[in-house]
């Protein structure tokens, strides 16, 4: 369980206990509404006893300190999967793909594993998702060099687990 502060509709801020599980949001109790901030703390006060009294076995995190922030203050600017690139590519290795020394064919072949889309979008997901930049002409440009050395029949003798039909 944790304490929430929301806005109320008559402009007030409101004190609930709640907690989440499975995505499913549930308020335990509604502690009251504030104004000012003496209301707030009698109200943070009520919450934390009815957290305490009841057996949820779990510390409060910031017991006897005052949280210097609030959940609104916090901005997220950039969220990337990089973990997800990071497995994609060591699989990529794994499979022996990594006899093909130029990165930009390995980082187009996770990121249509990510999400296959056209060469154009793939473009865009390697920037927005993976921070990769590489234009459309140079994607080309290594594809055409792809194809020219046989990467394709090099990729299909590395690994046993694919066959070509």
């Amino acid at each position: 369980m944790r304490i929430r502060t929301v806005k109320t509709a008559s402009g007030n801020f409101a004190v609930q206990v709640v907690s989440k599980r499975k995505g499913k949001l549930t308020v335990h109790k509604h502690i009251g509404s504030y104004k000012t901030d003496g209301e707030k703390s009698q109200l943070l006060f009520e919450a934390n006893s009815f957290i305490n009294t009841h057996d949820t076995f779990q510390e409060y995190l910031f017991r006897d300190k005052e949280v210097p922030f609030e959940s609104s203050d916090i901005k997220i600017t950039k969220s990337q999967p990089l973990f997800l690139y990071t497995l994609l590519c060591t699989v990529y290795d794994q499979l022996g793909f990594d006899k093909c020394a130029d990165p930009l064919i390995r980082d187009l072949i996770v990121a249509r594993v990510y999400r296959p889309v056209s060469k154009r979008e793939t473009v865009e997901v390697l920037r927005d998702s993976f921070g990769k930049n590489y234009s459309l002409k140079t994607v080309y440009r290594h594809l055409k060099t792809a194809i020219d050395e046989d990467l394709k029949d090099q990729f299909l003798d590395c690994s046993p687990i694919l066959v070509q039909t």
